[in-house]
């Protein structure tokens, strides 16, 4: 659609519907649009970016717009021009972005006068709220299909998960240019220019930016390890499929060696007799039972074998009493540089977030010593910084334990190796097991207090039949003093 409209103080906003302009060179003669500007309108591969012009001081801005309408399988973003020039405007849209356009309409309807930047970062703000329903829909459709992944592993249900996968994958990579588009503008000269309001309207929109990077990351992560747990599922009962065929191959072979000799022209024991037929269907049978019993003990054995190994990855390397028992020397002694320890129940309790002397004394000693202290949690954003933020620790929120998501974070973000880190948690099924998978050092500690959270309270149900077996394999756990 075609729209011009005022913002106020002489400014004005002017909206060009690419599919609807009969010449592409009435850009450049009315409007007076660049050749380079066209070009990038007209691109639909263009990536989110940032162009300053110094001799007219004309910038352009390409920001990645939400396709409320899936052409494929999945949905897609594609980019939109805004040009700001001296008092104007210009939107270039189409009609996979026009209800962008919409809603800017309305948005300035509903106020009297507004800055260009106002008015442009306030759109910015707009286009990434557009992809929250789409992204929270996505993320029920996950939840969906992993359920009936669950009942049955079917290929259209395969096809539907790798679908949401690619659609995420797209989604994060706009969001993420998006939000780097904004710190373009945050560092760029022209940041300086704006006034208090529009400074406040730009942190709005980079706020959502960052939210928005955040929330589709976490969703592409946690799709990405669904789909290659789905693949080691498919690659498993593949391996039973052609185990239970060896056998039956195997199983067959017998009559097949056992019969072939007769066919031979030279003599052979019961050539002659009548009931020759009758003894070898015994015999037979007898060498399949006996191969059946050394198959299923040979069967027998490798599942024990994968059953210790399950258990062995929730054996932890060290078991202390608190996580005020890791001492600086011990831990220096071990070469740990950095802590990554869970927050509730292992450095305070969930229901004291205050913490203790002791644990005040602990962060204390380690800080002197040079040993960072990471809080590695499943916790949000806003809970965990809430718990830490008194104490000046990192951290690292929406972990995902038993998953290597937050301990990876935590180790690239802070430059170091898995033999310079240790992870200290409370919980066998979340810290331990994230901890064997990340491949780095485990350290279990005893709950600061008996009584968990809801949400733990199932994991401990988990914990103690895990505990049970590590118990009767290993024997029971023994907590001490230190490492």
């Amino acid at each position: 659609m075609f729209l011009e409209k005022q913002l106020g103080n002489g400014c004005t906003w002017i909206n060009l519907d690419l599919d609807k302009l009969k010449k592409l060179e009435d850009l450049s003669e009315i409007y007076g649009l660049d050749k380079e500007t066209i070009e990038y309108a007209l691109d639909r591969n263009e990536r989110a970016h940032m162009d300053y012009h110094r001799e007219n001081g004309t910038v352009t801005f390409i920001y990645n717009v939400l396709n409320l309408k899936k052409d494929k399988a999945y949905y897609e973003a594609f980019p939109m021009t805004f040009i700001v020039e001296h008092r104007r405007l210009i939107t270039i849209s189409n009609t996979k972005n026009a209800y962008v356009i919409e809603q800017m309409t309305r948005y300035l309807e509903s106020h009297d006068t507004l800055s260009i930047y106002k008015f442009l970062f306030a759109s910015l703000e707009i286009i990434s709220n557009a992809y929250y329903p789409v992204i929270e829909q996505m993320d029920k459709s996950k939840d969906e299909v992993n359920g009936l992944l669950r009942q049955r592993t079917t290929k259209k249900n395969l096809f539907a998960l790798s679908d949401l996968e690619t659609g995420m994958v797209y989604l994060t990579a706009a969001a993420k240019q998006n939000r780097m588009l904004l710190e373009h503008i945050q560092g760029h000269a022209l940041y300086r220019s704006f006034n208090e309001i529009e400074r406040e309207q730009f942190d709005d929109a980079m706020i959502e930016a960052h939210q928005l990077v955040s929330m589709t990351d976490l969703i592409s992560q946690v799709l990405q390890q669904l789909s290659a747990s789905y693949n080691n599922i498919l690659n498993n009962n593949l391996n039973d499929n052609l185990t239970t065929l060896t056998i039956i191959s195997v199983l067959l072979a017998v009559l097949a060696v056992v019969t072939g000799f007769f066919g031979m022209n030279v003599p052979l024991p019961l050539t002659d007799e009548p009931h020759a037929w009758l003894y070898i269907s015994l015999a037979s049978a007898g060498l399949w039972i006996v191969l059946s019993l050394l198959l299923r003990k040979i069967a027998k054995k490798k599942l024990r074998k994968g059953a210790r190994m399950a258990i062995e990855n929730y054996m932890p390397d060290f078991a202390v009493e608190a996580v005020y028992d890791l001492t600086v020397p011990s831990l220096q002694a071990q070469g740990i540089k950095a802590v990554l320890v869970d927050l509730d129940n292992t450095l305070i309790a969930w229901n004291n977030p205050d913490g203790t002397p002791e644990m005040k004394q602990w962060l204390h000693d380690l800080r002197d010593a040079g040993i960072r202290i990471i809080v590695v949690s499943n916790n949000t954003k806003k809970r965990v910084q809430r718990a830490v933020e008194k104490f000046g620790i990192d951290y690292v929120y929406w972990a995902l334990k038993p998953f290597t998501f937050g301990i990876d974070r935590a180790m690239k973000e802070f430059h170091y190796e898995k033999s310079e880190v240790a992870m200290v948690g409370d919980q066998l099924m979340t810290d331990i097991r994230a901890a064997h998978r990340a491949g780095i050092r485990s350290i279990l500690v005893k709950p600061l207090v008996q009584h968990d959270s809801i949400k733990t309270q199932i994991n401990r149900a988990r914990e103690r039949r895990v505990m049970r077996k590590i118990t009767e394999k290993y024997g029971p756990i023994t907590y001490k003093k230190g490492i």
